[in-house]
Parts: C-alpha cells; structure tokens; sequence
C-alpha cells in the first residue's frame, strides 16, 4: 500500500526493482540447478544465469536499499527465514518473498 500510494517516481522504482528482483530469483534457481518450468538446466544455462545474476546484482542492491528494506522493516527488520506451515505457500507469496530477499 505504501508503494502503491506514492508519487510516480515511487511507483516507477518499486516496478523497476521488482521486475529486476523477479529476474534475480528466477536466474538464482536455475544457476543453482533448480527446475525452473519444466526442463532441468543445462550447464550452459547455468552459466548464463549466474552471468545475469552477477550482472544484475549492483542494481539489485540498489533495490534492496531503497524498496526491499522497507519491507524487511514491515516484517521486523533482521529477518532471515521465513516458515510457512499447515498447508503450502501459494506460489505468489513465494515469488514475492524471493523478489524482496527473504
């Protein structure tokens, strides 16, 4: 709510640095071998992912500092780890805990 209700800079940098949050987690996966859709990553594609993620990371820290703190503050602040029990977390909260670093 606080980033939806801001001025248009706001807006623009919290959509910017989700969607280079979004890329962070997903290329994060398949660097690390994970099945990302339905094919298990090659080596090539492991390679490039951590290249794009390796790339990507000055800007994401960027985004870290001026978005995503704000949200690990909304949680606590020093928050680590995040248990989800009694049923499955719903693919949405995930990828958006993913995009904030959590």
């Amino acid at each position: 709510d606080k980033f939806s209700s801001g001025s248009a800079a706001v807006k623009a940098l919290s959509s910017f640095f989700t969607k280079t949050g979004n890329i962070r987690a997903k290329y994060s996966k398949i660097a690390k071998g994970l099945v990302v859709g339905d094919k298990q990553p090659g080596i090539v594609d492991r390679i490039v992912s951590r290249a794009l993620v390796t790339a990507l990371a000055p800007i994401n820290a960027v985004g870290d500092k001026l978005v995503w703190s704000k949200v690990k503050d909304g949680f606590g602040g020093n928050i680590k780890t995040i248990i989800a029990g009694g049923s499955a977390l719903a693919g949405s909260l995930e990828t958006f805990y993913e995009t904030c670093g959590l």
